[in-house]
């Protein structure tokens, strides 16, 4: 049925979204700051496709059609990929925001490369380094930063995933989110 493949849609991109957050923490743990965003981004995308899809249903099967010709990825990326973040739903919204600014900061922009190098004596005393992750708080905040957006990619799949749960489960499972959430308000 159409809300099968919703569903099965919704569960892989949470997959995908779970996972790419796993990569971003472990590469952010290696101070590679501008490296570890582009899973973050990733898991952002997942999270907003698999929105999109439970907002418009008829839209997961093109998102599953997609792999089966060239004429199917062309029709997917014209109605799937667009309106992604819309500004009508804050949760979205926000995530958009994040989103922009992790393509930002994973390109091969200022914003990407600032961070691998320093003038600390002018720009005779250029300094390379090795890792983007300057020797002060930063690590804290992007891991927080990192938290706090898995935070709410998981509020938005859970709204997609509720139909799917059993309202017991479900509540327990937001109790749950709710305390880490407060967890990481308190350290922030």
């Amino acid at each position: 049925t159409e809300q099968g493949m919703v569903t099965a849609a919704n569960v892989v991109l949470m997959g995908t979204s779970r996972r790419q957050f796993t990569l971003g923490v472990l590469t952010l743990m290696r101070a590679h700051r501008a490296d570890a965003v582009l899973h973050l981004r990733r898991a952002i995308e997942s999270c907003a496709f698999a929105t999109r899809i439970r907002k418009h249903p008829h839209l997961s099967k093109l998102w599953l059609d997609s792999a089966t010709g060239k004429t199917e990825y062309e029709k997917y990326r014209e109605k799937v990929t667009k309106h992604l973040f819309p500004t009508d739903d804050p949760l979205l919204s926000e995530l958009g925001r994040r989103y922009d600014h992790a393509s930002k900061v994973m390109h091969s922009s200022i914003y990407g490369v600032a961070g691998h190098f320093s003038f600390p004596g002018g720009p005779e005393g250029m300094t390379l380094r090795f890792f983007d992750m300057p020797e002060d708080h930063s690590l804290i905040t992007s891991l927080y930063d990192t938290f706090d957006t898995n935070k709410r990619i998981l509020r938005a799949f859970g709204i997609s995933l509720r139909p799917n749960v059993d309202s017991d489960q479900f509540d327990a499972w937001e109790v749950r989110l709710n305390s880490v959430e407060a967890k990481l308000d308190v350290h922030r």
